[in-house]
């Protein structure tokens, strides 16, 4: 399984969270947690720092966790390689990339 499936899988794991009592629900949400957190302290993450497409591979609604984990993971790298505190990179562009009608 690659890196992203596994990401996939463990949110997944917290989908069925109307079938979960409020206990497990938590069970599982902090675990998920300390999945990601766990994998900070590994390098198998460098590929998705830099990979502009990988959200589009997560459902914000449904992987809030993994989507806002990875978003903030590509906010720190370019932090980190730029040495601004909100890269460029990052910022909403001046003008729409969409024609007006």
């Amino acid at each position: 399984m690659t890196l992203v499936s596994d990401l996939a899988a463990a949110s997944a794991h917290v989908h069925d969270s109307a079938k979960l009592s409020s206990g497990d629900y938590d069970r599982r949400l902090r675990e998920l947690v300390e999945y990601l957190r766990r994998l900070l302290s590994t390098k198998a993450l460098d590929t998705l720092a830099n990979d502009e497409s990988i959200l589009d591979r997560f459902d914000p609604a449904k992987d809030s966790i993994p989507y806002l984990f990875i978003l903030r993971l590509q906010i720190q790298t370019a932090q980190a390689t730029t040495g601004e505190a909100i890269p460029t990179k990052i910022q909403p562009s001046a003008t729409p990339s969409y024609e007006a009608d």
